[in-house]
């Protein structure tokens, strides 16, 4: 409905609710507005539920050995840093849930190979910034994963020591199916709460 400047008028609670011969329903504009606000909550609700993963029902389930996990040269470490969360100045978390975020991980590791099912799992894994280890032949080691309802615990090592400052990247990857999202990641016993 228009004024006479043109701008549309604002409809209130009370303007929505009038009925026909000039008579309200019978609500105060309130009690009509929070009727308005609880109906349009109920009706925007996400089709999954969220649910809540304590870290206590984490550390209860079993380990499983990370076996299959992937070692990938990074070709491109400026890329990388933009699908990590850090986890402090030396090491990130990356995960990859989409087929956009595939498309990013390739291009800054090349080697990847094939995309997994992201619809059944999350690809996973742990970036280390410090260059190339003069020390030790593997500086991060994916230990174990557990996960309860869609959450999941990431158990990796990270061995220290000197490292070359040339710029490298070291990354280490596996897929884990059944998991949505990483809630916490220990290494060397440190926790991390991405």
């Amino acid at each position: 409905m228009r004024n006479r400047s043109g701008f549309r008028s604002l409809k209130t609670p009370r303007k929505l609710c009038k009925l026909s011969g000039g008579r309200r329903c019978g609500l105060p504009g309130r009690a009509m507005l929070a009727l308005l606000v609880v109906g349009l909550a109920a009706g925007c609700q996400a089709p999954h539920s969220s649910r809540t993963v304590t870290e206590q029902q984490l550390e209860s389930q079993p380990p499983k050995e990370v076996s299959d996990a992937l070692r990938v040269p990074v070709a491109d470490p400026g890329a990388l840093r933009s699908l990590c969360v850090a986890l402090g100045p030396r090491l990130g978390l990356v995960q990859v849930k989409s087929a956009a975020d595939f498309v990013r991980l390739r291009r800054a590791a090349p080697a990847i190979g094939a995309c997994p099912d992201l619809n059944r799992g999350t690809l996973v894994g742990l970036v280390c910034w410090d260059g190339t280890s003069l020390s030790a032949p593997v500086t991060l080691e994916l230990d174990s994963i557990r996960v309860c309802n869609g959450g999941g615990l990431l158990e990796a090592r990270y061995a220290g020591g000197s490292h070359l400052p040339d710029g490298s990247a070291e990354l280490v990857m596996t897929y884990v199916p059944r998991m949505a999202n990483v809630l916490v990641v220990s290494i060397n016993g440190s926790r991390f709460y991405p």
